[in-house]
């Protein structure tokens, strides 16, 4: 049995500590893939490849897959989507067996080890739900349904694993109750497709997990948590979101998008063993209201 953490990479490497940290003990492959230009179509550099000596404890583990290009796609989400079926043409090339299991979410939206262990050797199809967080490893803001497990046997693609999640929440939601659901062209951003919709005629059969992980987003500072900001494929709600106004989201603990409701909570034995014992080093990363004079 073969477990394959597939996932991209762009500049956040205090969430992929947690992440290798967390799923280490269950993982056999971490695949990363970076590319030299962002969602958005800006260039950047392949940091994970200039700074693998960080991670020489795993080297044995990781093979990162570059994804190069001489010009990115002048739409963010079909540039997004072509290096998502890059990483799934790499899966596919790695012969599994119909066993073997698929870890696919981004860098930030970490699983818990001991779920993934649990679905080890079982027919498997689920969706994790993450405990949410922004800016601060304590920062909570609800949940986020978008880690995908599956078995090589289920495996399509990675961007048939993330449609099937926007279906499986949205189907009973339907305007019009026929076995028929239109899946916008924003999210399946096949490009050359025109803009038709791609249909799909069944809910999925995801088996949902819930507290299954922890997405830390924006676990960044200074002119990275710009750069996160500015090269995703939400380039509608980067637009506006400056270095004041980043700096003024942190201080107050608030979603930089001011879209959602955000709370302090504890440091706790429900966090990443890997951030109970880390407190000191991960210190900027932990919010502490500052008391007024």
């Amino acid at each position: 049995m073969t477990v394959v953490d597939s996932t991209l990479f762009s500049e956040d490497f205090t969430a992929l500590d947690i992440r290798i940290n967390e799923l280490n003990p269950v993982v056999d492959l971490f695949l990363i893939c970076e590319s030299n230009f962002s969602f958005s179509g800006k260039p950047k550099d392949f940091y994970l490849s200039k700074n693998l000596s960080r991670y020489s404890k795993f080297l044995h583990k990781i093979r990162v897959i570059r994804y190069e290009l001489e010009d990115p796609h002048p739409n963010a989400w079909v540039q997004e989507s072509k290096q998502r079926q890059f990483l799934s043409s790499q899966i596919r090339s790695l012969g599994l067996l119909p066993s073997d299991l698929i870890i696919s979410s981004d860098c930030d939206e970490i699983p818990k080890a001991t779920v993934i262990f649990n679905l080890i050797d079982k027919p498997t199809n689920h969706l994790l739900v993450l405990r949410n967080f922004t800016g601060y490893l304590n920062v909570e803001c609800g949940v986020y349904r978008r880690c995908r497990v599956s078995s090589a046997r289920e495996f399509t693609s990675v961007e048939k694993m993330r449609r099937d999640i926007y279906v499986y929440d949205n189907w009973d939601n339907r305007r019009l109750v026929f076995p028929v659901m239109k899946i916008p062209q924003w999210f399946t951003c096949r490009g050359g497709g025109g803009l038709f919709p791609e249909l799909t005629y069944r809910k999925p059969k995801l088996n949902v997990i819930e507290d299954a992980g922890w997405h830390f987003n924006h676990l960044m500072r200074g002119e990275s948590m710009r750069r996160k900001i500015m090269f995703s494929s939400h380039t509608a709600l980067a637009q506006g979101v400056d270095t004041l106004a980043i700096n003024d989201a942190m201080a107050k603990a608030e979603d930089v998008y001011k879209r959602q409701i955000t709370k302090i909570v504890d440091i706790d034995d429900s966090f990443p063993v890997y951030v109970q014992e880390h407190k000191s080093l991960l210190q900027e990363y932990i919010y502490s209201k500052k008391p007024t004079n």
